[in-house]
């Protein structure tokens, strides 16, 4: 007669191998695509308005959300965490993206090798293999996906963190405060103070975990003070 735990472990078990038949779980425990090697995090922030991102295609890039327009040949791996941005972009993601993708959403039977699912720790940046810390902030877990994956320099792209200043004056609904059309959210003042917070509790992470790391915001405008800020262009020749 099985104990009460081991009943628990083997429906633990069994759980994990139903999830695993229904979602794509991406596990890097040791899987270092970049070792030694600096990747770039591209996010959504206005600066990169007027960015050419054909600079970008001999890089290393993981991008955030919008990014996967860019195209597979720019973007080498996507990553996104929102619901709301998914049900809107579902569709014309898969049809037009042909790199690999990772989500923290568990979403069951879409073309397997291609959407990867990760477990989500929602206030801690992760050394597991499985798991993202999310902070609900895209570029951190994107920033997290790197880390995993044996980069050594991280280049912040478009982390602005920050309404623009002429979007300011501007009815709520008309702002714009990404390179991109966002028609998922309204910025608003408030998120990007909260999001600040939540890269303040990174910051205090990052050395302990992630000690032999360099994370470099390559936006000397950005209101994310924590991290060393370098112009793009000083980062592209450097990193």
């Amino acid at each position: 007669m099985p104990t009460a735990l081991e009943l628990r472990r083997q429906r633990t078990k069994e759980l994990t191998d139903r999830q695993k038949e229904e979602y794509n779980i991406l596990n890097v425990p040791n899987m270092e695509l970049f070792p030694q090697e600096t990747v770039y995090i591209l996010g959504g922030g206005a600066s990169l308005k007027d960015f050419d991102f054909e600079k970008l295609r001999d890089k290393f890039v993981i991008g955030c959300n919008d990014a996967y327009t860019l195209g597979w040949g720019l973007v080498n791996l996507l990553f996104f965490g929102d619901t709301k941005w998914w049900l809107q972009h579902q569709d014309r993601l898969l049809s037009s993206y042909h790199g690999p993708i990772v989500t923290l959403l568990r979403l069951k039977h879409l073309p397997h090798g291609r959407l990867f699912y990760m477990e989500m720790d929602r206030g801690n940046l992760s050394v597991k293999g499985d798991t993202l810390g999310w902070f609900q902030n895209s570029g951190i877990a994107a920033m997290n996906l790197g880390l995993l994956l044996g980069a050594r320099t991280i280049v912040l792209l478009g982390f602005d963190c920050h309404i623009p200043a002429g979007e300011m004056t501007l009815p709520v609904e008309e702002r714009s405060s990404n390179w991109y059309k966002n028609e998922c959210f309204t910025p608003l003042e408030r998120t990007y103070a909260r999001f600040l917070g939540r890269w303040d509790e990174v910051g205090k992470q990052l050395p302990g975990k992630f000690p032999d790391v360099s994370v470099i915001n390559a936006n000397p405008g950005s209101s994310l003070e924590l991290l060393q800020k370098i112009d793009w262009e000083k980062a592209m020749e450097t990193y």
